[in-house]
């Protein structure tokens, strides 16, 4: 086969699988961007009237740091700060804390909300999370790491190592 034949037929292939790509996504995946936008300004606008009602700021916090953009549920816990007495503000905020490159700002938060779990009843989802992020964040700051991504290799390697810990612990 001729190479520019073979060029088309391979620029024919990548085509139609973008065609079907954006067919089958189109509307639905609009449609939850815009619901996901409408969310937000919506817990925005209320965490913004009344910046005690602790119960917006830490859903806008969540999805803030689930759409990538921890600086802004930071800033969020910043103008709320009743949030970060609760063990989910804190929670979320340690979360924030870690994607924005402070691992041992991340692992300090963590251990606070752990300790609130002490004293208040917590979602045992909670503390299983923190519980592994606690884990985590230990080996990263033992061996210096406080932006995973600037270390990603290292970072990958105390995770596994992290892991294997924990899989050893939870056979006893």
């Amino acid at each position: 086969m001729k190479p520019t034949k073979k060029l088309l037929l391979n620029s024919l292939l990548v085509l139609s699988v973008l065609g079907i790509g954006l067919a089958t996504t189109g509307r639905r995946g609009i449609e939850k961007v815009g619901a996901q936008r409408g969310e937000a300004a919506a817990l925005e606008r209320r965490s913004a009237a009344d910046p005690s009602d602790s119960l917006a700021a830490l859903r806008l916090m969540r999805h803030y740091v689930e759409q990538g953009e921890p600086g802004r549920a930071l800033a969020v816990a910043d103008r709320s700060p009743a949030v970060r007495t609760s063990p989910a503000g804190r929670d979320v905020v340690a979360r924030a804390l870690f994607a924005s490159g402070r691992a041992s700002e991340a692992l300090t938060m963590t251990r606070l909300a752990l300790q609130a779990c002490d004293y208040t009843p917590c979602d045992a989802g909670l503390v299983a999370r923190a519980t592994r992020r606690e884990q985590l964040l230990t080996g990263l700051v033992e061996v210096g790491i406080e932006d995973a991504e600037k270390a990603p290799e290292l970072a990958a390697l105390t995770y596994r190592r992290t892991l294997r810990t924990v899989r050893v612990a939870s056979l006893q």
